[in-house]
């Protein structure tokens, strides 16, 4: 039923023009994507990432938002040449939703589910989880620069 708010709350249109001149961080990742063909998914509301943080009981960074804002992660499951992937929102919530860890939300995989990327409920930071959390990085930024980069940090 929440979900479906979600669903039912308008997204936004613009599409990412690679060509316009690069204002931010996300500009040069999600321009990155698309060099490697990622098919990514329309941006989303800050009203809808609203509705996931009441769902999560969790507050999402500003830098996942201005991401978010742009991109709402990949398509139909894309991932980058490292094996990557990056979530859409519903995702994020669906995975949390049938996870018995209700202290890790989960943004992206490596090898379909090998490992999980995301944050902590009770720590700030971002971590990668197969048995155990590990910390990753300071910021959800960084976090994103290192699995673009295939920094040895984000496998584990």
């Amino acid at each position: 039923m929440i979900l479906e708010k979600i669903r039912k709350l308008p997204s936004k249109t613009a599409v990412f023009n690679p060509m316009s001149k690069m204002d931010s961080w996300t500009d040069e990742v999600i321009s990155q994507w698309q060099i490697e063909r990622i098919e990514l998914n329309t941006s989303i509301t800050n009203d809808q990432i609203n509705v996931a943080e009441q769902i999560l009981n969790f507050t999402f960074p500003d830098q996942f938002k201005q991401l978010y804002t742009k991109a709402n992660g990949f398509s139909n499951y894309d991932w980058l040449s490292n094996m990557f992937s990056i979530w859409p929102l519903e995702r994020i919530i669906d995975e949390y939703q049938s996870s018995t860890n209700k202290q890790f939300i989960a943004f992206a995989d490596f090898l379909i589910g090998s490992h999980w990327i995301g944050f902590m409920n009770d720590r700030d930071g971002i971590y990668k989880f197969y048995k155990e959390p590990e910390f990753v990085s300071v910021t959800f930024e960084q976090a994103i620069r290192l699995i673009n980069s295939d920094a040895t940090i984000i496998y584990v």
